[in-house]
């Protein structure tokens, strides 16, 4: 099954959304919940969603925690990382190994600015080398599935710019705020190594929609009300490309500098304060190595929980859990303020 769509219509007169906009689902919108719905009715995952319990914190960050204690017990085991540029290994679990069932279906962008497998064909008329939409089979939230470029690339978990170009469109051509979309590098989380992005709906507001952030240079911001310091970047008017370039400059140093990072992408206000306006904010942290970073029991720092929404992995750590912890975990995959700062006036020189 394939979703196809033009780059062109979806990344036009997309600058604001109105709350009407958002009542009304896009095609893409309905195919994803249909074919998810219909993949959780076949009993394709390993749990359903009746389980999970939500609340907002009470304090300044609204963090939205959710308790899901089977995804932390019953989730695919993670592939070992020991280091940011760990290759593709073939022999060990990859994307080219999952399930038919497990895929739900192929997105087909018309006049990509990227070249891409896509224009080659079997005898049967199939893509053979797909971007495949398919499930989390432990799922965070509804509708949460994986974005994998490409996949018969074999590309390792390092963002190129037609991941992250379509990664975009990808939010784009859904018209809920609701709709996120993650990704974990390596040292970040990131549990296997073939390049994939997590995509979901979360029907709660986060506060990362509405931070302020300050003006670096140019195109780039940086967060100065959250919790973990990040690089800001936004969609200006339909420019996708733009933002694709800047977003990975920015993380191409990352991962030229064996810097973890994680990315996140959102609709939100927008960071120069247009009144009445709404973009896609893109968040990038840089962070400490998840192997070197303190371990805690209540969830683990990766890309959702740094955007502000935390599954937490048990029952008594979700009665427990405050503003106060969610922001100490954070703050221990936070880079050193002085570490930062180094990075920050190198990225800044990218935008010059």
């Amino acid at each position: 099954m394939e979703f196809k769509y033009s780059v062109e219509s979806v990344t036009s007169g997309q600058t604001s959304w109105s709350e009407k906009d958002e009542c009304t689902l896009s095609t893409f919108d309905k195919m994803l919940r249909s074919e998810w719905d219909a993949a959780m009715e076949a009993g394709c995952f390993r749990y359903t969603l009746d389980h999970i319990q939500t609340k907002i914190l009470a304090g300044k960050y609204k963090f939205v925690a959710q308790l899901n204690t089977k995804r932390a017990t019953d989730r695919r085991k993670a592939e070992a990382i020991s280091s940011i540029d760990q290759p593709f290994n073939h022999d060990r679990f990859n994307f080219t190994k999952i399930k038919k069932h497990e895929i739900l279906f192929e997105m087909k962008p018309v006049n990509n600015h990227f070249i891409d497998g896509d224009i080659n064909k079997t005898k049967e008329g199939e893509s053979k080398n797909p971007h495949l939409v398919v499930i989390n089979i432990s799922p965070l939230e509804y509708c949460n599935v994986l974005l994998v470029p490409n996949v018969n690339s074999c590309y390792a978990q390092v963002l190129n710019e037609l991941s992250i170009q379509l990664a975009l469109e990808m939010i784009l051509i859904s018209s809920t705020k609701s709709f996120r979309l993650g990704w974990n590098s390596l040292c970040a989380f990131a549990s296997v190594n073939h390049l994939h992005f997590h995509a979901y709906y979360l029907e709660f507001d986060l506060y990362t929609e509405i931070a302020e952030c300050g003006k670096l240079t140019g195109t780039l911001y940086e967060t100065t009300d959250w919790p973990v310091r990040a690089f800001v970047l936004q969609l200006h008017g339909s420019d996708v490309q733009s933002l694709t370039s800047d977003i990975h400059k920015v993380t191409s140093y990352m991962h030229k500098n064996n810097i973890a990072h994680n990315l996140f992408l959102t609709r939100g206000e927008c960071l120069d304060k247009r009144p009445g306006e709404r973009t896609i904010r893109a968040y990038i942290w840089p962070r400490i190595s998840s192997f070197g970073a303190k371990i805690f029991t209540s969830f683990n720092p990766a890309v959702c929980e740094l955007a502000g929404h935390l599954p937490v992995k048990s029952e008594e750590d979700y009665k427990t859990l405050t503003e106060e912890t969610a922001i100490q975990i954070l703050k221990g995959v936070s880079l050193p303020d002085q570490q930062f700062e180094d990075i920050s006036k190198n990225v800044q020189q990218l935008f010059k």
